[in-house]
């Protein structure tokens, strides 16, 4: 459960970090009940700036460019497995009116930051976002022209606005270096709209401010000696396909509800583009 007030911060948090104006254009690839979209939504419309909503699934790779050309659009935020489909496609032909790219969602690659790197301008922007649904827009990241053509680990980045991260070890208690993302901030979202359990498990009310609400991610992550943060896995089972969130024991659970089915197993593998697939 969100309110309307923590929306508008998150939303502004994000157009802060893109630099939107007025005279952008936001290309809005996502469904409107994918929370991302909200960003581009409220962020763009707040700040000025237009937005087109555009449906990846109707039209081939040329004609996203010309409509991206056409529409004199300046910002695309999309997940990291869509723009990789999509930059694979293009056969160089270049995105170079676009000046900010934003990937967020999944894990960005070193092969996502060289597509970024052939498809856009020198002076183009890579943008890194990270949150959930329970957060919007937590973390920031924009990738350094000096990290263009790395092979490393890439960064998810450093806290944004009021956000403060604290690290959990297994048992609960912080740690300085690894453990599991939880973020603290005046602005996350209250509740589970009528799971109690599942309230009591993820968000928790920081004593010394009671405002402030602390929600735990599930996500793993390591603090590096610069202060940014790395993800490294999950502590349960969930996982993004295309940044959306699969809980794998529910499909399971589904399966077996059929009376052919006795077990099913549900789990990640990856397909000939490299991009996570489910197999059942």
């Amino acid at each position: 459960r969100q309110t309307q007030r923590n929306l508008v911060v998150q939303a502004d948090r994000y157009a802060q970090a893109l630099s939107l104006t007025p005279s952008d254009c936001v290309c809005l690839t996502a469904s409107i009940s994918f929370d991302g979209s909200l960003m581009d939504l409220f962020g763009g419309l707040l700040n000025g700036a237009t937005v087109c909503p555009v449906d990846l699934r109707s039209m081939d790779f040329g004609t996203f460019r010309a409509l991206v050309e056409q529409r004199d659009i300046t910002t695309l935020h999309m997940t990291p497995s869509v723009f990789r489909t999509l930059a694979r496609g293009m056969n160089g032909e270049c995105f170079h009116w676009v000046r900010v790219l934003d990937l967020g969602g999944e894990a960005v690659r070193a092969e996502d930051v060289a597509l970024f790197e052939r498809c856009f301008s020198p002076a183009a922007k890579l943008m890194i976002t990270f949150g959930a649904s329970e957060h919007s827009f937590a973390i920031g990241y924009e990738v350094p022209r000096a990290l263009h053509e790395v092979t490393q680990e890439i960064p998810i980045g450093w806290p944004l606005g009021d956000t403060d991260v604290v690290l959990l070890s297994e048992d609960g208690a912080p740690d300085a270096v690894e453990g599991e993302l939880a973020l603290v901030s005046a602005y996350g979202a209250l509740e589970y709209w009528r799971r109690p359990e599942l309230t009591a498990r993820a968000f928790r009310v920081d004593a010394e401010r009671p405002e402030r609400r602390m929600y735990r991610t599930g996500d793993v992550v390591r603090r590096r000696s610069d202060g940014a943060y790395l993800f490294l896995r999950r502590v349960d089972q969930q996982l993004k396909i295309r940044g959306h969130r699969v809980e794998p024991n529910e499909i399971e659970a589904q399966l077996q509800s059929h009376p052919a089915i006795a077990e099913a197993a549900v789990h990640a593998t990856h397909g000939p583009d490299g991009n996570a697939i489910l197999t059942a």
